[in-house]
């Protein structure tokens, strides 16, 4: 590295500079950390090399490019930025956070939100629900700075959704608002809060426990199967047969629309769903039952990519609810299915595996009762369906056909 040279600047001296193989420093013999490098191309830049005051490493700010900029405006520049080195300030840092000041005040939310989108992995359900939230309950906040929305603003938004739609609307349009204003924060490269604190915290004083989700246990009981398994054969088709395929495998409603053909093997008797909530592929055994709604489902619709490619079985469980006078949702039918898989006696453990829970810290259930082969857990299902079709016809046998 070639050793700096110590001149008094002028513009003439300045001019007189050429240029090497490498680059040259000039320091300014008159002014602390002021001087020039000149580059094998022929740049001259002016700048500032020395160390802030309490610091041990030097900071390099760069001022501007001679003969572009004047001697005596960099020398200006130069006291300026001296003036902040003798403070103990770094004057890139000092720029940086003005850049990112500046950046702040003009995020939009929509902006913001695309940013939060990109760089998550987030499920196609949260991704749904987060846009719906951005587009539907935040539309006129979209093109408003994110710094723009105050708390005042989010406490009436909240309150309005919640007297129109209810609390769980209301929820998630905070929930949406405050995942991308801590992206935002989290972005910024200082580790500091450039967008400040996010207002949804105005809920945690005036909606205390506003977050909390109420504990939901609807589900169908034993006295309801008789009258609900004739009200979802009534209804056969695509949507009967899903509705009775989830109260017989207690699975989650989106593995059972997104369950394809290719992941059913009828030689080995088996069903797969992929990524599902806890991130793994989990395999069921075929029940009986189950493989004829299978075949019912190919015969019927010989060219769908899977058995239950549904957009929105909502229409068909309002029906289902009116004919079996009984209400419910598509999980509630994984709850009722847990309950009556209880009764059944299949066992608790067998149950976790069926409905692909974490063991968490039960050390019997993580290393002594585990179901590793899916052929383990035929026989515990096998007679958890028995056990509910068994109580769905304890009124009416002719309930239990076959779907033609």
């Amino acid at each position: 590295m070639a050793k700096s040279k110590y001149i008094s600047f002028t513009a003439a001296r300045l001019r007189k500079l050429t240029p090497g193989d490498t680059i040259q420093t000039y320091k300014d013999i008159n002014k602390r950390g002021f001087q020039v490098r000149v580059h094998p191309s022929g740049k001259v830049t002016f700048e500032v090399y020395r160390k802030p005051r309490g610091s041990y490493a030097p900071v390099r700010v760069r001022i501007g490019y001679f003969p572009d900029m004047k001697l005596a405006d960099a020398s200006d520049r130069a006291d300026e930025i001296n003036a902040l080195l003798n403070q103990g300030i770094n004057p890139n840092q000092r720029a940086r956070e003005i850049r990112e000041q500046d950046a702040a005040e003009n995020m939009t939310l929509a902006q913001g939100f695309e940013r939060y989108i990109k760089a998550k992995q987030l499920s196609p359900a949260t991704l749904n629900n987060y846009t719906r939230a951005i587009d539907r309950d935040m539309q006129d906040w979209k093109p408003k700075p994110l710094m723009g929305i105050t708390r005042e603003m989010v406490l009436t938004r909240y309150t309005e959704i919640e007297e129109a739609h209810g609390k769980t609307p209301a929820q998630r349009m905070a929930q949406t608002l405050r995942a991308v204003w801590n992206f935002c924060n989290d972005m910024a490269d200082d580790g500091g809060m450039p967008y400040g604190i996010c207002p949804v915290q105005i809920l945690n004083k005036q909606r205390k426990a506003w977050s909390r989700t109420d504990s939901r246990a609807r589900r169908i009981r034993e006295e309801e199967l008789p009258a609900w398994f004739e009200a979802v054969r009534a209804e056969g088709g695509k949507a009967g047969t899903y509705l009775e395929f989830l109260m017989l495998t207690g699975c989650r409603r989106r593995e059972a629309t997104s369950l394809r053909w290719e992941q059913i093997d009828f030689n080995k008797g088996t069903l797969t769903f992929l990524r599902t909530k806890n991130g793994t592929d989990h395999t069921l055994p075929m029940t009986k039952r189950v493989r004829e709604l299978f075949k019912t489902r190919r015969k019927e619709d010989p060219h769908s990519t899977g058995p239950f490619r549904l957009d929105d079985p909502r229409k068909a469980i309002i029906r289902v609810m009116k004919a079996s006078g009984t209400e419910f949702s598509s999980h509630d039918l994984r709850r009722s299915f847990t309950s009556l898989a209880d009764l059944s006696g299949a066992g608790q453990y067998a149950i976790k595996a069926i409905l692909n829970h974490a063991t968490g810290n039960d050390v019997t259930g993580a290393h002594y009762a585990k179901y590793d082969d899916p052929r383990d857990l035929l026989a515990p299902l096998q007679k958890i369906e028995d056990y509910i079709l068994s109580k769905a016809k304890a009124h009416d046998v002719e309930v239990l056909r076959v779907v033609k």
